[in-house]
């Protein structure tokens, strides 16, 4: 891989008696990174460096802090500035963005992307989008909806634009605090600010809406998703999504043609799909309908898959009690 050429690389400037300097370091320590190897990283910035006479610059510790931030290891990211600042390197802001990333991917508490952002505007640095797109994305994490929306509107007092990445990050935090009319809301801002939503947009608001229960917001929801197209039409998690809000709300007539629906967009059903149109009838006593989905499963390949997990949640005990009550159900109605 391209992290081992690029310690190859060190080791023979070293044999032919070349001393590697600063960037030569830290190409070596960005490959490690990049290749998820943050020991390595970590060796060549506080040993490799220290033993060729090469002083590490802010690139070497924020080539390292990313490399942290890869692997979500938030702590050792925020050890690592600290230890910049004890050697005088003054952190800048690719360095602060990498820390608040580092935060957001290891689900540090929001406090300390908060924190670090505070310490990037006070030390005078540009609050980049990436560094404010991190903080909402910790505060995701969290669920502290409340503060990713502030940092949100804070990109926009600052006179830039969100991008994609920010109002999705602020989307999972209104997913994460429950919050899916908020969540809904979101989608109607992205709009009128001319960014389109894709299909993680739509998603996190239907899943938002979905674990509140707000079935016919689901499917509201979902007409949007059908109208949008591009980036943002629907796929297999979408279509689940209506396909429970159906089951919820006893849809019977619906589910099934959602089920073709899903199969004409390229999106085929998965094991949640069939239990969520099998519940769906059977919640609207269309038993025989129920049992020809449950057919169409086998032949699929997909029924034999059925989980204890994923059979609770339609109400189903396994692949042939199912078979067996719809059985039954059908005798008894004729």
């Amino acid at each position: 891989g391209e992290w081992r050429r690029a310690l190859d690389l060190l080791a023979e400037m070293q044999r032919q008696g070349l001393s590697p300097n600063c960037n030569s370091f830290n190409s070596a320590i960005s490959a490690c990174g990049r290749a998820g190897e943050l020991d390595t990283a970590l060796e060549l910035l506080s040993t490799g460096m220290r033993a060729a006479g090469v002083e590490p610059d802010v690139v070497s510790w924020s080539a390292a802090i990313a490399a942290c931030q890869r692997r979500g290891e938030w702590r050792r990211a925020l050890e690592l500035l600290d230890g910049m600042r004890r050697q005088g390197v003054a952190p800048n802001e690719r360095t602060f963005g990498a820390a608040i990333s580092a935060c957001a991917k290891g689900g540090a508490p929001p406090e300390r992307a908060l924190e670090l952002l505070a310490e990037m505007r006070s030390s005078g640095l540009r609050v980049t989008q990436v560094a404010v797109s991190a903080a909402i994305s910790a505060c995701g994490a969290a669920g502290d909806w409340k503060a990713a929306l502030f940092l949100l509107d804070e990109i926009r007092r600052s006179g830039a634009r969100p991008d994609l990445i920010s109002w999705n990050a602020a989307l999972a935090a209104l997913d994460k605090g429950r919050q899916p009319r908020r969540a809904v809301a979101i989608l109607d801002e992205m709009a009128a600010a001319g960014v389109q939503p894709d299909a993680v947009s739509y998603n996190t608001a239907l899943l938002a809406c979905q674990r509140a229960g707000e079935w016919d917001s689901v499917l509201e929801l979902f007409e949007r998703v059908r109208r949008a197209g591009g980036k943002g039409a629907p796929n297999a998690f979408s279509f689940n999504a209506a396909l429970a809000a159906c089951a919820a709300t006893s849809r019977a007539a619906e589910a099934v043609a959602l089920l073709g629906e899903m199969r004409e967009a390229g999106a085929p059903p998965t094991l949640r799909s069939y239990a969520a149109v099998i519940s769906a009838c059977e919640a609207a006593g269309e038993w025989e309908r129920a049992l020809d989905i449950l057919r169409e499963a086998e032949r699929a390949g997909v029924a034999p898959q059925l989980t204890p997990a994923v059979a609770l949640q339609a109400g189903l005990v396994s692949l042939n009690a199912l078979e067996s009550r719809l059985l039954r159900a059908l005798g008894r109605r004729t």
